[in-house]
C-alpha cells in the first residue's frame, strides 16, 4: 500500500468464501491498527461511524478499521449459508480480517474493541489467537446472555409500568412465557428491544426513539448506498434468527478467564442491556498482564454513544498507555 500521510478507504474483501466491506480512516500509517467489532448480531458500527469523522481523536491515533461482519450491513448477502452463522465462523472471520489488515499495512499486532455482541466475540478471538492483538477494550461486555436477558426484560416491564403503556405491559409480559424450543428468538428479540427503545432504556438519557433509528441513521453513512441499508435491515433479521440461539448459551465466568494481553471493560452505569454486575464479577475473575472495569456515569448501552469525548480519551488512555 502506498504511504500517504491521510486517508480513507471502503473496500470488499474475501474472507473465507464470503465477500465482506471494511472501512479504514486514519491520519497516519504510522499510527497503529484498531479493529472495532460491531454489535448485533447483525449491525454495523459503518453505518454509525460517520456522526464523528473529521473530529474523531481516534483516527488521529490509530488506523481505525469498521468491519461488517458475515450477514451485517454491507457485507450481507442472501446467498450466505445460513450454516456458516456460527459464533465459531465469526471468530474464524474476525481473526482472518485481522492477519489481512496486519500484513497490508506491515504491522505485528493489532488493537482490538468489541461492543455488546462484537464483545463476546472479541473474547472469543483473544482466546483464540492472543499473538494477534497488544490488547482488547470491551464496550458494554456481555457475559452471560441468559442472565442478562432476564434482567434486561424486567426492566423493560418495570419502564412501561412507569410509564403506564398497557400494551408494552401486555407484550413484555407475554415473553416471561416465551419458549425457544417452540418460538423463533427473531420474535422474542423484536419485541423486546423495540419496546426497550420506545420506552426510553437504550440510553442514559432515557430519550425514546424509534427501533429502525439505525436504519434512518446509516442513509446518511457516506459509505451506504440506499441498497445497503435495506440490506443492514435483511441481515439483522438473518443474523438474529440464525445466530441467537447459540448467543444465549454463552457463558464467560465458566470459560478461560486467564489472558497473557491486557483486557479493559468499559461499562455504562445505567446500561439496561448488559448486566453490570456480571461484568465485575468477571472483571474480578480475569487474570491478565493489565486490566481496568471503566464506568460512565452518564451512559447506557453504548458509551461510544452517550459520551463520546470520554469514550476516546478513555481508550486511546487504556491502549497507547506505557
Amino acid at each position: 500500500m502506498a504511504k500517504k500521510e491521510s486517508y480513507k478507504e471502503l473496500k470488499k474483501i474475501d474472507i473465507n468464501g464470503t465477500e465482506q466491506w471494511i472501512s479504514i480512516r486514519g491520519k497516519s500509517l504510522d499510527n497503529p491498527l484498531l479493529l472495532f467489532l460491531h454489535g448485533g448480531p447483525g449491525g454495523s458500527e459503518m453505518a454509525t461511524a460517520y456522526t464523528h469523522y473529521g473530529k474523531s481523536e481516534l483516527e488521529k491515533n490509530f488506523i481505525v478499521v469498521n468491519w461488517d461482519q458475515r450477514g451485517s450491513g454491507k457485507s450481507y448477502d442472501k446467498n450466505i449459508d445460513p450454516n456458516t452463522m456460527t459464533i465459531e465462523q465469526l471468530v474464524n472471520d474476525g481473526l482472518e480480517v485481522t492477519k489481512i489488515l496486519l500484513r497490508e499495512f506491515g504491522k505485528s499486532k493489532i488493537y482490538l474493541v468489541g461492543h455488546s455482541w462484537g464483545s463476546i466475540l472479541g473474547m472469543k478471538m483473544i482466546a483464540r489467537d492472543s499473538g494477534l492483538f497488544y490488547s482488547y477494550i470491551g464496550i458494554s461486555q456481555l457475559v452471560n446472555m441468559s442472565l442478562s436477558e432476564q434482567r434486561s426484560l424486567d426492566i423493560s416491564i418495570d419502564l412501561a409500568h412507569k410509564l403506564k403503556n398497557k400494551k408494552a405491559i401486555q407484550e413484555l409480559q407475554a415473553l416471561k412465557d416465551f419458549d425457544s424450543d417452540k418460538e423463533n428468538f427473531l420474535r422474542y428479540m423484536d419485541v423486546h428491544r423495540s419496546w426497550l427503545a420506545k420506552l426510553g432504556g437504550l440510553y442514559y438519557s432515557g430519550k425514546r426513539i424509534h427501533p429502525n433509528m439505525l436504519f434512518i441513521g446509516a442513509l446518511f453513512s457516506p459509505e451506504y448506498k440506499i441498497s445497503d441499508v435495506v440490506k443492514l435491515k435483511n441481515g439483522l433479521v438473518f443474523s438474529v434468527k440464525n445466530m441467537w440461539a447459540e448467543i444465549m448459551n454463552i457463558d464467560l465466568l465458566n470459560e478461560n478467564w486467564e489472558f497473557d494481553i491486557p483486557i479493559y471493560f468499559i461499562c455504562g452505569k445505567a446500561d439496561n442491556i448488559s448486566h453490570p454486575q456480571l461484568i465485575e464479577e468477571y472483571y474480578n475473575k480475569i487474570k491478565s498482564p493489565g486490566k481496568e472495569l471503566v464506568e460512565f456515569e452518564y451512559s447506557g448501552h453504548s458509551p461510544h454513544f452517550d459520551e463520546w469525548e470520554k469514550y476516546e480519551k478513555t481508550v486511546i488512555r487504556l491502549l497507547l498507555k506505557g
